[in-house]
Protein backbone atom coordinates (compact mmCIF):
# COMPACT_ATOMS: atom_id res chain seq x y z
CA UNK A 1 0.00 0.00 0.00
CA UNK A 2 3.15 2.08 0.17
CA UNK A 3 2.78 3.17 -3.61
CA UNK A 4 -0.64 4.79 -3.08
CA UNK A 5 1.18 7.63 -1.27
CA UNK A 6 5.04 7.35 -1.97
CA UNK A 7 7.49 6.87 -5.10
CA UNK A 8 10.08 4.39 -4.66
CA UNK A 9 12.46 5.79 -7.67
CA UNK A 10 12.20 9.12 -6.74
CA UNK A 11 12.58 11.41 -3.84
CA UNK A 12 9.60 13.79 -5.04
CA UNK A 13 6.33 13.99 -3.30
CA UNK A 14 3.76 12.02 -4.40
CA UNK A 15 0.74 12.69 -1.28
CA UNK A 16 4.04 11.48 0.94
CA UNK A 17 7.75 12.11 0.59
CA UNK A 18 9.44 9.87 -2.02
CA UNK A 19 11.27 7.28 -1.10
CA UNK A 20 14.33 6.87 -3.73
CA UNK A 21 17.30 7.34 -1.66
CA UNK A 22 16.30 7.36 2.09
CA UNK A 23 18.86 5.60 4.09
CA UNK A 24 21.16 7.94 2.02
CA UNK A 25 19.36 10.99 3.57
CA UNK A 26 20.64 12.75 6.88
CA UNK A 27 16.64 12.97 7.81
CA UNK A 28 13.66 11.98 7.36
CA UNK A 29 11.37 14.36 5.21
CA UNK A 30 8.64 15.04 6.98
CA UNK A 31 9.56 14.46 10.42
CA UNK A 32 12.96 15.84 10.60
CA UNK A 33 14.37 12.79 12.70
CA UNK A 34 17.58 11.17 11.99
CA UNK A 35 17.43 8.76 9.28
CA UNK A 36 18.01 5.16 11.19
CA UNK A 37 16.39 1.56 11.17
CA UNK A 38 14.78 2.89 14.35
CA UNK A 39 13.27 5.94 13.39
CA UNK A 40 12.14 4.17 9.91
CA UNK A 41 10.38 1.68 12.02
CA UNK A 42 8.70 4.19 14.56
CA UNK A 43 7.62 6.25 11.56
CA UNK A 44 5.53 2.85 10.57
CA UNK A 45 4.27 2.33 14.19
CA UNK A 46 3.31 5.68 15.22
CA UNK A 47 3.36 7.91 12.37
CA UNK A 48 4.45 11.75 12.04
CA UNK A 49 1.90 13.57 10.31
CA UNK A 50 -1.07 12.18 8.08
CA UNK A 51 0.63 8.67 7.49
CA UNK A 52 -1.34 6.25 8.92
CA UNK A 53 0.10 3.54 11.17
CA UNK A 54 0.94 0.22 9.99
CA UNK A 55 1.54 -1.07 13.27
CA UNK A 56 -1.23 -3.68 13.18
CA UNK A 57 -0.79 -4.15 9.99
CA UNK A 58 2.57 -5.21 9.46
CA UNK A 59 4.55 -8.09 11.43
CA UNK A 60 7.98 -7.58 13.11
CA UNK A 61 9.37 -9.84 10.16
CA UNK A 62 7.48 -8.03 7.64
CA UNK A 63 8.84 -4.51 9.44
CA UNK A 64 12.44 -5.93 9.07
CA UNK A 65 11.78 -6.49 5.66
CA UNK A 66 10.12 -3.11 4.62
CA UNK A 67 13.16 -1.52 6.29
CA UNK A 68 15.37 -3.54 4.31
CA UNK A 69 13.86 -3.03 1.27
CA UNK A 70 14.05 0.69 1.67
CA UNK A 71 17.69 0.39 2.15
CA UNK A 72 17.50 -0.93 -1.57
CA UNK A 73 16.27 2.37 -3.00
Amino acid sequence: GCARCHLTDSAKNLAGPGLEGLFNRERLPASGRKVTEETVRKQLLTPFADMPSYADRLSKGEQDLLIDYLKTL
